[in-house]
């Protein structure tokens, strides 16, 4: 006799022989679409669960580049010209004060020279008529005294025959630049190198001995031409004074000769009276008077002209004076303002001729370096070279776009994935914002100025016909690390490696991603537009 059955097994055995409705209502469901079920569930819930609370981070990209702390120094030329010594080479190490290029100095020196020698010469133009008119004020001065005696004109004879050494110079004149074989001495100091080259515009160097010699030919030729005018004046004044004391001779004569004869016509009137005398001899008496007083008259009339005349000369002579002093005045005035301006065009020429050599402004690595031949020209703000500052801690600067900026705050973290090494394999670094800038830029100008490259003068700022503006904000993001890991080394990261920037600038729940097309969908819907 068998063993009896389970009752759950004879009851699931009986439900084969109902009719299948019942058979379905009656047989309880399978345990593993049940279990299946309650996990699909409960991964549900779980996901909705994770949507409410669970939050995602809102990253603001951007591209940028690194660079050091200092920002690399650009090297750019002040003004066009030519290649003549290249000193450095890409990628090389320098000291501050190393000579890094040297273009060609021809054109500036000439400048130089020009400026120097116009300022020489006015300056010693300006010292040679103060002299003049100082001396020529001293022989106005004795002119006017009344015990002259030709001492004006010996004043002027004096310093004419010999004004070596008489005139006063001055300051000293600015010196001249070193010579190129000084200069090169010089540079074998950095700290110097750039003093050595321009000089100093406030020292002096004596005026050149050619040039001394020429403004005192010119002084003793100007004093001569005015001592022979004084002295054709003089002789005119002697002549004058000789006929003015033959005058006052001939005018004392006159008059005594006029009394003689004043009593001889009376005597004679008296021996008519008496009846002893004829009137012939009274008429010829009467005549010599007559004549007398008409020769008085005119001596006295002429001693009147010969006085006048005598005033007329003296006057003649100090206005010969004060003409000199007039025009030299305004010469030496002309000579100062052109000593100004060339003052000035020589400061100029000593600037551009110390930007022929160009130094190393930091202790750097030269990158970037444009020049490659002697004889290349280039042009002025050109960029010749760039130097990176060495031993600097690097920085991100990032262009972050106009929409994300509003979200960006100092302080906000970053992670920063670098092109050259590819952050799925190598990892990103992390770091923090330290710094936006207060306006925008162009991004086509933002652009050139992380290259480090001048805008060429033929290529407009301006987007061209029908392309948009855009306007991007720059960001400094300070990383943690100035090395990456690869493979187990530690490889230093290189100003100029260029990377991508992800700003965290905020959490967002994820059921916001699907609620947010929902509310925009339920805020516009039922309205006119």
């Amino acid at each position: 006799m068998s063993a009896p059955r389970p009752a759950a097994a004879v009851a699931r055995r009986d439900l084969e022989f109902l009719p299948a409705a019942l058979e379905i209502l009656e047989t309880p469901p399978a345990p593993a679409p049940v279990a299946m079920m309650l996990t699909i569930c409960a991964i549900f819930a779980a996901a909705f669960a994770w949507s409410f609370f669970g939050r995602l981070d809102v990253n603001a990209v951007a591209q940028g580049k690194l660079e050091p702390t200092g920002s690399a120094k650009v090297i750019q030329s002040l003004g066009p010209g030519k290649v003549a010594a290249i000193r450095v080479k890409d990628g090389q190490s320098v000291k501050a004060g190393d000579l890094l290029l040297e273009l060609d100095p021809a054109e500036a020196a000439a400048d130089e020279r020009e400026a120097r020698e116009t300022l020489q010469s006015s300056l010693a133009e300006v010292a040679r008529r103060r002299l003049a008119v100082d001396t020529a004020r001293a022989a106005q001065r004795l002119t006017a005294s009344a015990n002259d005696n030709g001492a004006a004109l010996a004043t002027l004879e004096t310093l004419a025959a010999n004004p070596q050494g008489k005139i006063d110079w001055g300051e000293p004149l600015p010196e001249s630049l070193q010579t190129r074989e000084q200069t090169a001495a010089a540079a074998a100091d950095p700290n110097q190198a750039g003093a050595a080259l321009r000089g100093k515009i406030d020292a002096g160097e004596p005026l050149p001995d050619g040039m001394r010699a020429r403004e005192e030919a010119v002084l003793s030729a100007d004093l001569s031409q005015l001592a022979d005018t004084l002295r054709a004046l003089d002789k005119q004044i002697a002549g004058k004074q000789a006929t003015l004391q033959r005058l006052h001779m001939s005018i004392d004569y006159q008059a005594a000769l006029i009394e003689t004869l004043t009593e001889r016509v009376s005597t004679r009137q008296e021996a008519i009276d008496l009846k002893v005398g004829t009137k012939i001899n009274l008429y010829d008496a009467k005549e010599q008077l007559q004549r007398s007083q008409s020769q008085l008259a005119s001596d006295q009339g002429q001693l009147i002209e010969t006085d006048a005349a005598i005033s007329e000369l003296t006057s003649e002579k100090t206005k010969a004076l004060s003409q000199f002093v007039a025009e030299n005045e305004n010469k030496a005035e002309d000579a100062a303002r052109k000593g100004d301006e060339a003052r000035q065009a020589l400061a100029k020429a000593v600037s551009r001729l110390a930007s022929t050599r160009l130094y190393a402004p930091i202790d750097g690595v030269v990158q970037q370096l444009s020049v490659t031949t002697f004889g290349q020209v280039v042009g002025a703000g050109q960029q010749l070279a760039t130097l990176t500052p060495t031993d600097s801690a690097l920085q991100v600067e990032a262009l972050v776009a106009n929409m994300d900026i509003g979200f960006v705050r100092v302080g906000q973290e970053v992670s920063v994935k670098l092109d050259a090494f590819p952050f799925t394999r190598f990892g990103a670094l992390h770091g923090k914002v330290i710094a936006i800038a207060a306006a925008a830029v162009d991004e086509q100008q933002a652009k050139r100025s992380f290259a480090n490259a001048t805008t060429p003068g033929n290529e407009p700022d301006s987007p061209a016909p029908g392309q948009t503006q855009s306007f991007v904000f720059p960001v400094t993001v300070a990383i943690d690390s100035n090395a990456m890991r690869v493979d187990g080394a530690s490889i230093p990261l290189t100003p100029g490696m260029t990377a991508t920037v992800d700003i965290k600038t905020e959490s967002r729940r994820v059921i916001d991603y699907f609620l947010s097309p929902l509310a925009k969908t339920t805020s516009e819907a039922m309205t006119e537009r």
